[in-house]
């Protein structure tokens, strides 16, 4: 039955895509639409996850997580030829990366000042350019200035670990080239043979990581896994399946810089649900940097239009 309905959603999708007749600002609205629900879904990735992994190791959440979400989307793995599952097993080994880095980070860090660091992948994705060999805006490099100060102004005086913090810049980094990858794989094909693919390949790396204790633990990770039943069906569905869904369909239709803007909320969001689930809470230094990275944000991706077809992703160029 599930199964069914995701056929049919893709289904219809499809279609409003294909159909060249559709009027432009309706894709347009559609997709401001499904990235800005993509963005709150996303808010509440590493509150989720935080408070996973104080009752889960990492690595068996990892291979729950994403083999439930791989399971779901196996009917669709079909007609696949080499450029496809090249591109979603990038796609894969990027996720991977991310979900490693990220729990790292989280283990020792808090989850609020974690969402200020990945915000900066904004920032990131400008670096890229530049290693690319292409201008960078001096707005850019004044945005990356002020983004790292905020985010030092955020570590001192907090007593968190450095080792935590340098794990999430990682994952922040990894994100970037995430979002560079989606840009160009989901113009080439479906969305939903892409997901699939994309979820596999973390799936299987989260289950050969997460061998040695699911066989020699077993009963107590179903335990635990039973008491936390309920976080991890949010993260599954929501936080994995949907959010990668969204994201990648509405890409077909918003260019790039409006994206980014889009996501500049998802730092705030991130701190509020932080706040809610988990009682962190900022202090004053705190609200200074995220003001700053917030702002760097802003610099950054509300430039003057360009050329998108020169700059697939939200690359502050000259």
């Amino acid at each position: 039955m599930v199964n069914q309905d995701l056929t049919e959603l893709q289904n219809s999708l499809d279609k409003v895509e294909m159909t060249t007749s559709a009027p432009e600002n309706n894709r347009y609205i559609l997709g401001v639409l499904l990235i800005i629900l993509a963005t709150l879904v996303y808010s509440s990735i590493l509150p989720i996850t935080k408070g996973l992994i104080t009752n889960i190791s990492k690595e068996v959440l990892m291979a729950v997580r994403f083999t439930m979400a791989a399971v779901v989307f196996t009917p669709f793995l079909r007609n696949l030829n080499i450029p496809l599952v090249r591109d979603g097993a990038i796609m894969g080994l990027l996720s991977f990366g991310m979900y490693v880095s990220a729990t790292s980070g989280l283990e020792t860090f808090s989850a609020n000042r974690g969402a200020f660091t990945l915000g900066i992948s904004v920032i990131f994705v400008m670096l890229f350019d530049l290693l690319l060999g292409k201008r960078i805006a001096p707005r850019a490099i004044v945005g990356a200035t002020l983004a790292f100060s905020g985010i030092g102004v955020m570590f001192w005086g907090s007593g968190e670990s450095l080792n935590g913090a340098g794990w999430l810049l990682l994952c922040a980094l990894l994100n970037s080239a995430y979002l560079i990858a989606i840009q160009q794989f989901v113009q080439r094909h479906p969305t939903v043979q892409l997901v699939a693919v994309g979820l596999w390949v973390p799936a299987v790396a989260g289950l050969l990581w997460a061998a040695p204790e699911l066989t020699g633990h077993f009963e107590a990770i179903v335990g635990s896994l039973n008491v936390n039943l309920g976080s991890l069906i949010y993260l599954v569905v929501v936080d994995t399946i949907v959010f990668t869904w969204l994201e990648m369909i509405g890409q077909h239709w918003i260019p790039a810089t409006e994206v980014a803007i889009l996501q500049t909320i998802e730092p705030l969001m991130a701190a509020i649900i932080s706040f809610w689930l988990l009682g962190e809470t900022f202090e004053t230094h705190d609200f200074i940097g995220a003001g700053m990275v917030l702002g760097a944000m802003i610099l950054v991706v509300t430039r003057p239009k360009v050329d998108e077809s020169s700059s697939p992703v939200l690359m502050p160029t000259e």
